[in-house]
């Protein structure tokens, strides 16, 4: 009989912004800050933290998001190009039942082209 069995062992770790980053480009992958306006912070403050980002390795960011407005997302991508970054676009769908009125790869209210995001070049090479 195995005591360990049936335990469930629950750990949060906290890993910093560089550590994920370092974690996400050291598996081959490309690090991309998504849901920038989850920041709850002005454009500008926003633009700090890409930069920040940046310095660690950031290379895209998720410029075109359902629940943004199209000045919103002007403004990042003035941002995304000036810093020389990619972009990616997000329909932000989970599923019918969470998210109604979206749907898969072209948002709310059909919203969105995914074939805009420069990160696909990428990601194809």
């Amino acid at each position: 009989m195995n005591p360990l069995k049936d335990k469930v062992v629950k750990r949060k770790i906290r890993l910093s912004a560089k550590e994920c980053i370092d974690y996400i480009v050291n598996a081959g992958g490309i690090a991309c800050l998504a849901h920038p306006i989850e920041l709850k912070v002005d454009i500008e403050e926003v633009r700090q933290k890409i930069l920040e980002l940046k310095q660690y390795g950031l290379k895209a960011v998720e410029v075109y998001q359902s629940k943004q407005t199209r000045e919103y997302s002007k403004r990042l991508l003035e941002i995304v190009n000036e810093l020389n970054l990619l972009y990616s676009v997000g329909s932000d769908y989970h599923g019918s039942i969470t998210t109604p009125g979206f749907e898969i790869g072209s948002g709310a209210n059909n919203n969105l082209n995914l074939n805009d995001a420069s990160i696909l070049s990428e990601i194809v090479r």
